[in-house]
This record gives C-alpha cells, sequence and structure tokens, in this order.
C-alpha cells in the first residue's frame, strides 16, 4: 500500500476521525484539523518516504507528492492544461516505494521517456496479456524507439509468441523474445503514436 498526504485522516463528512483510518499503517503522518466545511489546500512539508513491514505485506507513506514548477493560482473556476500534467518532482521516491511495497514483484517494466505510459491488461481465457504503449508526445516526437520490455506471466507459463500491432501505419509483426524465469524478455524496435503488444502461452 502506497498513501499519501493525509489519506484516511476523515470520514465522508470530512470530519476527523478519532482513530485515523490507517492508524496501525503508517508512521509520521501530519495531523488533520477537526472539520472542513470547505476543503483549503494543504500545505505539507516535504520529507522522505516512510516504510513499514506489515505482517506479510508493506506500507510507505510519502507525505507529499511534490508539483515540479508553479501551480496555476487557486480560483473557483479554472482550466488545468496538458503543461501540468508531469510526473511529480519526488517521482523517483514514489517509483522506489512501488517497488519495495511490491517486493520489487512487479508484473510489467518499460524503459522508455517519461511520455511513455505503458497499460497491461491480462486475458486468462484467451491465454494472452496485452500492453498498450502511448506516446503522449506524438506532436513534438512522432516516434519512440527502442523500448525494452519486461513482462511476467503466470507461473509455470511459457510465451510462444509475441506480436506487436500498430494503427499507424497498420502493422503486425512478430518479435523476438526470450524467457527469463517467468518473464517474457523484448524489444519494441519503434511505434508511433500508439501500439499494443499481445504475449500469448
Amino acid at each position: 500500500m502506497i498513501a499519501t498526504g493525509r489519506t484516511g485522516l476523515y470520514d465522508s463528512w470530512r470530519r476527523l476521525r478519532i482513530k485515523p483510518g490507517l492508524n496501525r499503517l503508517l508512521e509520521n503522518q501530519v495531523s488533520g484539523s477537526a472539520y472542513e466545511e470547505e476543503v483549503a489546500s494543504a500545505q505539507i512539508a516535504a520529507a522522505p518516504s516512510v516504510r513499514k513491514q506489515v505482517g506479510r505485506g508493506r506500507a510507505v507513506y510519502i507525505p507529499v507528492l511534490e508539483f515540479d514548477g508553479s501551480l496555476p493560482p487557486a480560483e473557483e473556476y479554472f482550466s488545468i492544461g496538458t503543461e501540468f500534467w508531469k510526473r511529480p518532482k519526488n517521482w523517483r521516491d514514489l517509483v522506489d516505494s512501488v517497488g519495495w511495497a511490491a517486493n520489487d514483484d512487479i508484473p510489467l517494466r518499460v524503459s522508455g521517456p517519461e511520455y511513455l505510459v505503458a497499460n497491461l491488461v491480462e486475458q486468462p481465457e484467451k491465454r494472452r496479456r496485452l500492453i498498450h504503449l502511448v506516446n503522449y508526445n506524438s506532436k513534438q516526437v512522432p516516434s519512440i524507439q527502442s523500448i525494452d520490455v519486461r513482462c511476467a506471466l503466470p507461473e509455470t507459463r511459457q510465451a510462444h509468441s509475441v506480436t506487436l500491432s500498430s494503427v499507424n501505419p497498420a502493422a503486425e509483426e512478430s518479435l523476438a523474445f526470450r524467457m527469463e524465469g517467468h518473464e517474457a524478455v523484448f524489444r519494441v524496435p519503434s511505434f508511433d503514436t500508439y501500439c499494443v503488444i499481445v504475449i500469448s502461452w
């Protein structure tokens, strides 16, 4: 579990809980105020994450996800453009915390630039996993090259094919891969805006 800021301090009516919802899981959490009719922006000082082993599980508390840059002024109505869609300043702490909380049992690892987004979907009835890759910066960078991928399969399963389908231009190709334990390891040579990779077993 990864928790940030004031997670678990309030009930559904924004009243401070007598006992915080995640009291036994989180360490060093900043306390809240008794009641908030209108939620104001909270200034929580940046601090390192706090990790805790809880039985067979793991919990991490990150006091604040720091925005990397200047936020727009708080107004009743304002728009948030794509210039604010960015990873937080302390993103490395977040990524490391996810790896630690999962005991490094991460089913998908993809190398690439910060504007590359990956999504993993499993279809057990069809004996396959789908990896969707999206280039969120295709206007400035029309193509992303040499993307290394590691995708775990269910235990005892071995991949028999890895195929890539892209829409721009429409094409389908088989990718060379190898198995390392229960992970299929391969490289996507390039894609433009969107592609889907199908790993079958």
